[in-house]
């Protein structure tokens, strides 16, 4: 890493500091302690958010002012277990071309961001137009940070969103999503029967607006699925629990059921590898580690057991509400418009709950699935409440910013720049919602495994971005 390239300084900085998501007060401190050593005005409120406020140079742009954003967290994941985010910073390794952690996630995502804005912040030796340097808390579990913010002292023209992970694509719009929750009350009475835990594991799974069109195999749809030809085929399954993990934005990669049934182990058994061996078949390209195990665990005398008929009420929430790719852009590329992932499902002898991503790019597509979903729900008997709701970033056909830095991308690089709207969330979308007429640019450097213990960020990568971050200021 060339000792030219101060952003490096600010990185390392950051790093030692844990900063985990829900844990970045003292990221905050470090930002606020910063601004204060170079006589910058600021601002930090109550969620951790910081703004600091940078006049345009002397020879500079005093007439507009460009947002640089990033957020403080990072995703904490370590390869043993045993490091303590709470209170530990990440140990740099330098690996090459590339700057990774030691057996944790590096935090480049958006730690990166965050330096090269500081960076700007500290540096009085080029042209630049007014400085917004705005870092945000809590994105990678909800954007919380920004949803809270209060925009209105804010006075940027342009957003540079430094928080993407790939060289040469630069993003221009973004879906938003709804967190949809399905619950009912459920009925159970003492039966005799065989008892069996069902598991499925291995899928690929992968997030919910960047996979989805890929058309992975979703563990607990796929469960559904298993039961419902099951019981077609005169098994008679009763559901006794459900349970798995996962997250909403995640498509889930495993869950497991314990169910009842009358039908001998030998037929029950027969039937199972006959069913679940078509699941596997048809999903071979998509998921080809898949694994569905069946544990037989006796027969029992009167236990409890979901009823029959909310055991087929459970079955039809897994099948008949949407999931996956719902809608297309109709446009030659391919690319997901609006889409549902059944991310997390819990039941018990007396309850259930599913919890749903929703996703669209067209605010008007996200308002008529949620009122298909609610009608199918509706009609089974259960209920559906819609949580936390992320802004759509909607792509803007002209934007002089989107123009300037491609074209300085494609100076600097000798590639022509790439243009993506995404159907996964970003932070634009708040901001774009609350600065009227906000031109947006969502970029970065190559950093790769993001959000895994083997995170790595490309440093010649990384350095090309700052070159082109200067450029694209000092042309404004």
């Amino acid at each position: 890493m060339s000792e030219k390239y101060k952003f490096w300084k600010f990185f390392e900085e950051i790093s030692a500091i844990p900063h985990g998501s829900g844990n970045t007060d003292a990221a905050s401190k470090y930002i606020v302690d910063f601004a204060k050593e170079r006589g910058l005005k600021y601002r930090k409120d109550e969620s951790g958010n910081v703004v600091v406020f940078k006049d345009a140079s002397k020879n500079g742009n005093s007439d507009i002012t460009v947002m640089l954003q990033s957020h403080l967290d990072m995703v904490t994941v370590s390869k043993d277990g045993k490091k303590d985010f709470l209170k530990e910073g990440i140990e740099l390794v330098l690996d090459g071309e590339y700057l990774r952690a030691n057996g944790t996630t590096l935090g480049a995502d958006d730690g990166i961001g965050v330096a090269y804005t500081l960076a700007v912040l500290d540096d009085n030796d080029f042209d630049h137009p007014n400085i917004e340097g705005v870092f945000t808390t809590d994105e990678e579990i909800g954007m919380l940070g920004a949803a809270a913010m209060d925009m209105s002292d804010l006075r940027s023209n342009y957003m540079l969103n430094i928080d993407s992970e790939d060289d040469g694509i630069f993003t221009a719009g973004c879906a938003g999503s709804t967190l949809c929750v399905i619950e009912k009350d459920i009925k159970s009475e003492p039966a005799d029967g065989y008892f069996y835990k069902i598991t499925f594991s291995n899928l690929t799974g992968g997030h919910s607006g960047i996979e989805i069109i890929k058309n992975r195999g979703n563990a607990y749809r796929l469960l559904g699925r298993l039961m419902l030809m099951m019981n077609l085929k005169g098994v008679g399954v009763r559901f006794v629990s459900i349970d798995g993990g996962g997250k909403d934005n995640a498509i889930a990669k495993s869950c497991e059921a314990v169910i009842s049934s009358e039908t001998a182990p030998r037929e029950f058994e027969r039937i199972f590898k006959e069913e679940s061996d078509k699941i596997i078949d048809a999903f071979k390209l998509s998921d080809p580690n898949m694994k569905i195990e069946c544990v037989d665990e006796g027969f029992k005398e009167n236990e409890q057991v979901i009823t029959g008929d909310d055991s087929n009420t459970i079955t039809a929430l897994l099948t008949e509400v949407p999931d996956g790719v719902v809608r297309m852009f109709a446009q030659e590329e391919p690319m997901t418009e609006t889409s549902l992932n059944l991310g997390i499902v819990k039941a018990d002898l007396n309850h259930i709950k599913m919890t749903i991503c929703l996703r669209s790019n067209v605010e008007a597509q996200r308002d008529f699935l949620k009122e298909v979903v609610r009608n199918i729900v509706n009609r089974l008997g259960a209920e559906i409440s819609f949580g936390a709701e992320t802004e759509i970033w909607t792509y803007r056909p002209e934007s002089s910013l989107r123009d300037l830095i491609t074209r300085v991308y494609e100076e600097k690089s000798g590639k022509k720049a790439q243009i993506e709207v995404i159907h996964a969330s970003v932070e634009c979308g708040i901001f774009s919602k609350n600065i009227p007429g906000l031109d947006c640019v969502s970029f970065g450097p190559d950093i790769y495994d993001i959000h895994t213990y083997n995170e790595k960020i490309d440093i010649k990568s990384a350095e090309m971005y700052w070159e082109i971050i200067k450029e694209v200021l000092m042309k404004f």
